[in-house]
């Protein structure tokens, strides 16, 4: 990335998007990589069709369905231009629930479309 370049984070849970609250300013001197610091908070009412359709992806057969994506895009230089995904990162929570831990301070590695490491 090229330093002053910005950036920023969306989440995807289980279809449900979430946006990032603010843009990452990229720097030099993290070795080419982006930090990226994000939290994201969801918690759907209980009875609602968020929890259901939480639910149904923690007790699903395939794995897949219960994955939370998060997606880094750059944003445009100018007010005219197009923000572009540049890398992702992912997590899965059954296997997050199987592992019973507190993943609140998880350091994700952010990839590139090539699978290269971009970011953490």
């Amino acid at each position: 990335p090229t330093p002053g370049s910005r950036f920023r984070v969306s989440c995807d849970v289980v279809g449900q998007a979430l946006d990032g609250s603010e843009a990452v300013a990229y720097t030099e001197g993290n070795e080419g990589l982006i930090e990226v610091n994000q939290h994201f908070s969801f918690a759907p009412h209980p009875g609602s069709g968020r929890r259901r359709t939480l639910s149904q992806a923690l007790l699903s057969a395939d794995e897949e369905d219960a994955d939370v994506f998060f997606i880094v895009v750059r944003e445009a230089a100018d007010s005219g231009g197009n923000e572009h995904e540049v890398g992702s990162a992912f997590f899965n929570l059954q296997e997050m629930l199987r592992a019973r831990a507190d993943h609140e301070d998880t350091t994700l590695d952010v990839l590139d479309s090539d699978g290269r490491l971009m970011g953490a």
